[in-house]
């Protein structure tokens, strides 16, 4: 029979108990003896815990009992952990932990005192949690020279980054959601500012290459300076961030390690670890590259990789694993200062200012900021609205228009077009291209852009191709509507010439005339053949100018495609039975096609045409709301700045 103790009963202590409640039987089966635990070492009131007949607050008892084989390190900390894992191997008690920290700033000096008095130090849950990867580094990987450990070492920070990636979520909003899921402790620092990752990394570098690395010569930035700005870069280069940690062998033996965010290719293995999820990457000479993948941690997952330790301890009483590095030191580390890597800066300035800053990167700011023409400067700019909230106000100011045209006869059932579903996503759409425009260092007159596009079509009185004559007739309702909200003079004649201009034809060559199209274009029959060359931030040159797309934002082309796609098929009916429309016409029923169309339009009439135009908004914005991993775009452009 092997007898354990535990020491500190909470999260992990707690969760070995458990295991060896659940298991105990199988363990036994696989040991070949009993596997009981003796005491458990708290100084808190245990005396409701099933286990308060184990509960000793004096270490001493520990410490002199001939009878007690392993002691499980469960306190936390560098401290008490430290003074009591220390008394315990000079005892010759063997020792298991998942406590980073310790290990980290003393695991050396403790696997010397293990080897003077034969026992084990073992700590395998102190890297990935559940995940086996010290041993298999330590064993199976011995044939090879490691040359760079790489990884996911926290599972909160790489939690926090996946909400902000999928749902558009804010650091801080991702960050109270996993403190409201236990994923985060009240503190969070140690995660966010990256000092867990940073313990981790050293524990998996002095195994890989053999000299102890301190956690001060590791070079640390965690996740709280990242922005949704950066994950939109990351994600229209094609890459994701992650928060890693990264210990690289150095030609003249020396380690290079540290943990930062970094840009990781969509096509990298790392790239599609999401979630509490933890992967390590190992590059050796003879295997190659090979990943370690798991629940990096929560009190089970760590539980069972400590009671595999205890478990490999009793199996091999009496037999020391011969686990040891050399000693650290100035020559052991190196900074980052010597490694050449590919950086990514965010600079916040106007485009031109990025021009004078960055002289030799001119070309390729022509290619990403193609110059427009600036919206003339409104009279009494102070006037306009000023929050994302008001603009709203327009809209809903101009929608009954829009409501008319729902009415049964009009169009010829062409509501799908120019009903106020079209004008709501058309609005929504506008808004997120301006955010995504704004985020690139582009000014938008929001005002010119949404009052455009909220008024596009109110001149309209019969379906099919736009008319100049219709068109001049929705600029001038757009234009009288615009006076009654914001004053007669709020303008001026430049201003109103070119927002004119931006409706009929499109014919400004200005960035809010082409977001008015583009926006125009993702919600009608072009939603899935749409031109992205009108689409500025997508391809390089003028508006007249060659029509060369830019690759780093072929990410962003294709996932504002799909949302729009999307939230079209969620909230009109007449995109809802497109695909069986094209399938009818191909098979030359087109009577049933016209039948299905009519249908679709009734449902519009009907389902969907709420009195109140606000019911109406709500209805199209509850969809992104019900969804934001389905409208991440939408959701971060559109609705997080009418929230905030």
């Amino acid at each position: 029979m092997a007898n354990f103790a535990i020491m500190g009963f909470g999260t992990v202590g707690s969760g070995v108990a458990e295991v060896l409640r659940m298991n105990g039987a199988s363990i036994a089966e696989k040991l070949g003896e009993r596997l009981t635990l003796k005491y458990i070492l708290d100084v808190r009131d245990l005396s409701a815990s099933p286990y308060a007949s184990l509960v000793v607050k004096d270490f001493a008892l520990l410490e002199s009992d001939p009878e007690l084989d392993v002691v499980v390190e469960s306190i936390g900390g560098a401290k008490v952990a430290y003074e009591f894992t220390r008394r315990a191997l000079l005892a010759g008690k063997h020792v298991v932990t998942s406590n980073k920290e310790l290990v980290a700033a003393h695991g050396r000096e403790l696997l010397e005192i293990a080897r003077d008095k034969n026992v084990n130090y073992l700590f395998e849950a102190s890297v990935g949690g559940g995940i086996p990867v010290l041993r298999p580094l330590f064993q199976c990987l011995a044939g090879n020279r490691i040359e760079e450990v790489v990884g996911i070492l926290n599972g909160t920070t790489n939690y926090i980054l996946t909400r902000m990636i999928r749902a558009g979520l804010t650091f801080d909003a991702a960050l109270a959601e996993a403190q409201e899921k236990g994923y985060a402790e009240r503190d969070p620092s140690a995660d966010v500012d990256g000092h867990d990752a940073c313990r981790k990394i050293c524990i998996l570098a002095a195994i890989a290459f053999g000299r102890h690395v301190y956690p001060e010569q590791v070079p640390t930035q965690g996740i709280a300076g990242v922005t949704l700005a950066d994950v939109d870069y990351a994600e229209s280069a094609g890459k994701k961030i992650k928060l890693l940690g990264r210990a690289i062998r150095r030609e003249d033996g020396r380690v290079c390690a540290y943990v930062a965010p970094h840009l990781v290719d969509q096509s990298d293995p790392l790239a599609g670890v999401e979630d509490v999820f933890n992967a390590i990457s190992v590059q050796g000479d003879a295997i190659g590259d090979v990943m370690f993948y798991g629940r990096g941690a929560g009190k089970l997952p760590t539980a069972s990789a400590v009671v595999a330790d205890v478990i490999d301890v009793a199996r091999n009483m009496g037999h020391r694993k011969a686990l040891s590095w050399e000693p650290g030191g100035e020559d052991a580390a190196c900074g980052t200062d010597e490694l050449k890597s590919r950086w990514y800066v965010r600079a916040r300035a106007s485009v031109d200012g990025l021009r004078a800053a960055l002289p030799g990167l001119a070309d390729t700011l022509d290619a990403s900021f193609p110059p427009h023409p600036a919206f003339p400067a409104a009279a009494q700019p102070g006037r306009m609205p000023s929050t994302p909230a008001q603009h709203p106000r327009f809209l809903l100011d101009i929608l009954p228009i829009y409501h008319d045209h729902e009415r049964p006869g009009n169009f010829d059932y062409g509501t799908a077009y120019h009903g106020r579903g079209h004008i709501c996503r058309a609005f929504i759409f506008a808004s997120t291209m301006a955010g995504i425009m704004e985020g690139m260092g582009h000014e938008v007159d929001r005002t010119a852009l949404l009052c455009g596009i909220a008024g596009h079509d109110a001149g309209r009185e019969r379906s099919g191709a736009d008319t100049p004559e219709q068109e001049a007739a929705s600029a001038r309702l757009a234009l009288d509507l615009m006076h009654r909200s914001f004053g007669e003079d709020t303008f001026g004649k430049a201003y109103e010439e070119e927002f004119t201009q931006s409706i009929i034809g499109h014919a400004s060559p200005t960035l809010e005339s082409m977001l008015l199209n583009a926006a125009d274009s993702l919600d009608i029959v072009r939603v899935k053949d749409f031109d992205f060359n009108c689409f500025p931030f997508l391809r390089g040159g003028t508006q007249e100018g060659p029509k060369t797309v830019v690759p780093e934002y072929q990410g962003l082309r294709e996932q504002l495609h799909e949302e729009a796609y999307l939230l079209a098929r969620m909230t009109d009916p007449r995109t809802q039975v497109k695909d069986l429309c094209a399938k009818l016409a191909e098979a030359g029923k087109l009577e049933t096609v016209v039948e299905v169309q009519h249908a679709a339009s009734d449902a519009v009439i009907g389902q969907l045409a709420l009195e109140k135009e606000e019911d109406f908004l709500a209805f199209i914005e509850g969809k992104i709301r019900a969804h934001p991993d389905m409208f991440p775009l939408l959701t971060r452009y559109y609705l997080n700045p009418l929230d905030a």
